[in-house]
């Protein structure tokens, strides 16, 4: 029933508990006669309590430390406004501290490249440290803002020990090391995986052991590619309030493009047949790759008003490399007929061999 359910939720939390253990012992009795009256205060009388003899478990101690949580960006959230994008946000929470980052509008791929420091007493042994916790919100002006997914890391993975204290350094990047961070699939509150993922890197630094030089996490934007696309058209555009003329704008690392205004044939299947080639700076380290967006919009009154009519992404890494494109250039159908012609080949191969085995 409904309690059965409520249980399933708890699956896999953990409880620290500190149980001490107590005897009740009867005050010994004499070789008196058992009579009514002796029953009756028998009842009534207080009973010593013993306390075993044990140890408990005391508070454990604290000690200063510094969060730093590098947010860096999100990608493929999920779509939680009307129009098809999400203004997002993360929070981040330890030891009864918390903070977020700034708000990015009309993004379900938003980067944020800021950083956040707690000042928290957290509790030694590390082992006795809760988690980190993050948790992506879509920001609403009206109503509750929307959770959008969250993950956690352990606070002993994150924490780094210096050879020496410190303390009048300026700078604690030598001896810190170069960020590593990872991407963090996103979960919902019964741990079942949702859309999006994100590229975060944390810190934990006991005060006394670092200065509070901050990094710049931006990444470098060294490599240059020519991007191409080849923008056929749309079909069966779905609006309820009709559509004007379409057209398709491209954004990557805030460098937009988009293709000319169409209702050829129809307002509702445009034509483009356009090639758009342009220039694009992408990140020394892939890890950092953006993705490449696509906002449908149509143009009304002769551009004065525009309005979103659909969104999606593509991964630039599915496009970065040679191998790579071609895949992500084939159909599923194709797909299938090069795994089979590779298989086949393969087998066509290991048959030759044992022939030439034979002679």
């Amino acid at each position: 029933g409904k309690y059965k359910k409520k249980m399933d939720k708890l699956k896999g939390m953990k409880v620290k508990l500190d149980i001490v253990y107590d005897w009740d012992v009867e005050e010994q009795q004499t070789g008196k006669k058992k009579g009514l009256f002796r029953s009756v205060t028998k009842v009534f009388k207080k009973k010593k309590k013993k306390t075993a003899n044990v140890d408990r478990l005391s508070e454990p101690e604290r000690r200063k430390m510094e969060l730093r949580v590098h947010c860096y960006q999100a990608r493929n959230l999920e779509n939680a406004d009307i129009s098809g994008l999400s203004d997002a946000y993360m929070v981040v929470r330890f030891c009864g501290r918390s903070d977020k980052t700034r708000v990015i509008e009309d993004h379900i791929d938003p980067k944020w490249y800021q950083s956040l420091y707690l000042t928290c007493d957290v509790p030694i042994p590390i082992n006795y440290a809760p988690r980190v916790y993050c948790e992506i919100f879509d920001h609403d002006d009206i109503g509750k803002d929307a959770t959008l997914g969250r993950f956690s890391v352990s606070a002993d993975r994150i924490w780094k020990v210096f050879e020496d204290e410190n303390e009048n350094k300026i700078d604690d990047s030598q001896e810190r090391g170069e960020l590593t961070p990872d991407w963090y699939p996103l979960e919902d509150a019964d741990h079942n995986q949702v859309t999006g993922t994100v590229l975060v890197a944390f810190e934990l630094i006991d005060i006394e052991q670092a200065s509070f030089q901050r990094p710049d996490i931006k990444p470098l934007f060294n490599r240059k590619r020519w991007l191409n696309i080849h923008t056929l058209g749309l079909r069966d555009i779905q609006s309820t309030f009709g559509c004007n003329k379409a057209y398709i704008e491209f954004e990557m690392n805030g460098s937009t493009y988009k293709t000319e205004k169409s209702n050829t044939p129809s307002s509702r299947n445009p034509n483009f047949c356009q090639i758009l080639k342009f220039e694009v700076k992408l990140p020394n380290k892939d890890i950092f790759l953006p993705n490449l967006n696509l906002t449908i919009k149509d143009s009304l009154f002769g551009g004065l008003i525009k309005r979103k009519l659909g969104f999606a992404s593509i991964e630039v890494e599915d496009l970065i490399s040679e191998e790579a494109a071609e895949v992500f250039k084939l159909t599923p159908e194709q797909l299938e007929t090069k795994a089979i012609r590779a298989a086949a080949i393969e087998e066509l191969a290991a048959i030759k061999e044992q022939q030439e085995e034979k002679l």
